[in-house]
């Protein structure tokens, strides 16, 4: 029904916003490209977004989760010092030029301009890719996944400007086909080599005992890790697992005893970290024995684990590039 079209498209914004905070600026590009195109259908798409927004926070609630803690915990915490965002300009602008200009996304690029050239384009495109990188400018940690935000409008512009070529500019199809297979096709056949290093990974033959990372080693070895802590603890027992872990804390399918399970640096983390950990100490704590550990997370978080360690907990064995240590009886 195109009467309820804004108002639904509202609805699955507000979906998008509570699932991941940087859906928001796909919210308010098209919220500005209503506002001055539209304004009779910038009510119902805005009420449609509130309304979602708002019943899922009473549903949050219901379920125990502040929105205070929600607020702070997923925005707050991620600026200032010690945090994820916290780096220098160089370590920013360096993050910036590897993965916007020295990456696959300057295959992009031409369909960009080429739309921007195009007489009779609807901007809401344009709007879409100015808000969504105004998003990553916020954070300005420029990682690789981040920069996916990015590809629905860079598709959608250059699809739009290969019709303009095609129609208007006496393009043949074939060429046109050509030119976009030449461009690509290291990409296509990257889902390939992916299959393949999942279905025959690299390292499933290492020793897990006498493994030695010049870093943190790879996803897979951290899947590998995690489903030996997962082998190795009750159904029902806590593991933390130190430093940069997430990916190996979700393998164990074990519960972590503090929130942080991924190494966040700011006071307010460190503060709830020690208190919970004092509070509730695990069954098993995971300490990396690679470099990177001692590089990127700080002195104080380090030393607090260690003498939770050396304290309440006798070590198991090295599995993984990882110290096991087990709770004292």
């Amino acid at each position: 029904d195109r009467k309820n079209a804004c108002f639904i498209s509202g609805m699955l914004a507000g979906l998008g916003f509570m699932f991941r905070i940087s859906a928001l600026f796909g919210f308010l590009a098209l919220l500005t490209y209503l506002v001055l195109v539209k304004k009779n259908k910038v009510l119902p798409y805005l009420l449609g977004f509130l309304i979602t927004v708002f019943s899922i926070c009473t549903l949050l609630g219901f379920a125990g989760i502040r929105l205070h803690d929600l607020f702070t915990f997923a925005l707050i915490d991620n600026f200032g010092p010690g945090s994820v965002t916290d780096h220098t300009l160089i370590w920013k602008t360096n993050n910036f030029f590897n993965h916007f200009f020295f990456s696959e996304l300057v295959l992009f690029f031409p369909g960009l301009i080429g739309y921007c050239l195009i007489k009779t384009r609807n901007n809401i495109f344009l709007l879409w890719f100015i808000f969504e990188f105004t998003g990553l400018m916020i954070p300005g940690i420029f990682s690789v996944q981040h920069f996916k935000s990015l590809l629905p409008s860079l598709s959608i512009m250059s699809a739009f400007s290969i019709n303009e070529l095609l129609e208007n500019h006496s393009l043949p199809v074939r060429k046109a086909m050509i030119l976009i297979i030449i461009c690509f096709f290291p990409k296509i056949t990257e889902p390939w080599f992916g299959l393949k290093n999942l279905i025959d990974p690299p390292d499933k033959n290492l020793d897990p005992e006498n493994i030695v990372w010049s870093s943190q080693g790879s996803d897979y070895t951290k899947k590998l890790l995690g489903g030996w802590v997962k082998s190795n603890s009750p159904e029902n027992e806590q593991v933390y697992i130190a430093g940069f872990s997430a990916i190996a804390q979700a393998y164990t399918e074990r519960l972590s005893p503090v929130i942080y399970f991924n190494a966040t640096q700011t006071a307010l983390a460190k503060q709830i970290l020690f208190r919970e950990l004092d509070l509730h100490k695990p069954g098993m704590i995971c300490i990396p024995a690679f470099p990177d550990y001692i590089q990127n997370v700080n002195p104080d978080l380090r030393n607090y684990v260690s003498q939770l360690c050396s304290r309440d907990y006798q070590f198991k064995k090295y599995v993984y590039g990882y110290n096991i240590y087990i709770k004292n009886e």
